[in-house]
C-alpha cells in the first residue's frame, strides 16, 4: 500500500501527460502557399539572405550535378557563388503536390527556369522536378 495515497493518481497521471508529445497545429493549406510563394520570390531575386531564412541550421540543398550542400553556411556559400555568376530568372515553379503530416511537410514540384553567365556566354535552360521537406518551427514558420 503506497504511504501517499492521494499523491499516487495525481503523480501517474502528471508522468503520462508529460510524456505525451506537443498537439499538431492543424495546417491549413494556404499558409504552407504563402511560405512556398516567398521562397519562389526570394530565389527569383536571388536574395540570398532571404532563401537562406528558409533553411534549418541543419538544411540541406541538393543543386542538380552538385553535390548536396548541408548546413546552412554551406547552402549560403552555394547560392552566393551561384548568384553570383548568373543572372537567374526562374519562369516557372508549380507544386504538383504537398502533403502535410502534423508538422512535416513534402512539396513535389515541377519548374523551368534560365540563367545568363553575367562574364557572358550562353544561357543555360533548365527544366526539372525537386523535392522540398518542410519543417514548421515552433513559433509556426516553415523551413527546409
Amino acid at each position: 500500500m503506497p504511504r501517499f495515497p492521494a499523491l499516487a493518481l495525481p503523480a501517474a497521471l502528471a508522468l503520462a501527460l508529460g510524456c505525451a508529445p506537443p498537439p499538431e497545429v492543424p495546417t491549413d493549406p494556404a499558409e504552407l502557399q504563402q511560405h512556398w510563394d516567398a521562397y519562389k520570390t526570394a530565389l527569383a531575386s536571388a536574395d540570398v539572405d532571404a532563401m537562406a531564412a528558409f533553411y534549418f541550421d541543419d538544411g540541406m540543398r541538393i543543386p542538380p550535378d552538385k553535390p548536396p550542400q548541408r548546413g546552412l553556411l554551406a547552402v549560403r556559400e552555394y547560392l552566393t557563388s551561384v548568384f553570383a555568376e548568373n543572372a537567374y530568372i526562374l519562369d516557372e515553379a508549380t507544386p504538383d503536390d504537398v502533403h502535410v503530416s502534423g508538422n512535416l511537410a513534402a512539396v513535389r514540384a515541377t519548374y523551368r527556369d534560365h540563367a545568363y553567365p553575367k562574364a557572358g556566354g550562353d544561357t543555360t535552360w533548365t527544366a526539372g522536378r525537386w523535392l522540398s521537406v518542410w519543417g514548421r518551427e515552433p513559433d509556426g514558420r516553415w523551413k527546409i
